[in-house]
């Protein structure tokens, strides 16, 4: 039997390569100011076409005043939940990619208290149910501790933070 392989294997000479591919999407972090990120015009309208899609079933639509609202300029950051097998060009970033999203800001009281708000929070009908939104949870969470504690290190807790929605199960 030496010298004998299943076919595929002539072409790919690399076990490693039939590997299947995870179907499970990733976390990207979007964290204005970190790796030269900026909320640029291009990115709301991407985030606003795909918030649209996640809550067309619902009949909702963002007003378009949310994309130019002064709250941009409290953007923390987003999380995107990114299914990789939608990107063909390796390391390329296409908002097609998106089935879950978090966008995060932060608002400050007259009396001085600060808290974290997420405004958006979305995942694609076919991925609900999944505990997606869990994990944006969970990562804006990590994201604000280490936030809170780049600007106060000695903070033991992030911010407090509150989900803005309509939908009483959450």
């Amino acid at each position: 039997m030496s010298g004998l392989h299943p076919p595929d294997l002539d072409y790919f000479g690399d076990l490693a390569l039939l590997s299947p591919i995870s179907t499970k999407p990733t976390l990207k972090r979007f964290i204005r100011g970190k790796d030269g990120f900026d909320a640029t015009e291009d990115f709301k309208l991407g985030l606003e076409a795909k918030i649209n899609e996640f809550f067309a079933d619902k009949g909702w639509e963002l007003l378009p005043e949310w994309r130019n609202s002064a709250m941009w300029e409290n953007l923390e950051y987003a999380v995107a939940l990114v299914d990789e097998s939608v990107n063909r060009d390796i390391g390329k970033f296409v908002y097609d990619s998106i089935v879950g999203l978090l966008v995060a800001f932060t608002i400050e009281t007259p009396s001085g208290f600060k808290i974290r708000y997420y405004d958006k929070i979305g995942i694609r009908i076919d991925k609900r149910g999944n505990g997606y939104m869990s994990d944006l949870i969970k990562e804006a969470r990590k994201i604000d501790f280490e936030l809170d504690q780049e600007r106060e290190p000695e903070r033991q807790y992030p911010m407090p933070a509150g989900l803005r929605t309509s939908e009483t199960e959450n």
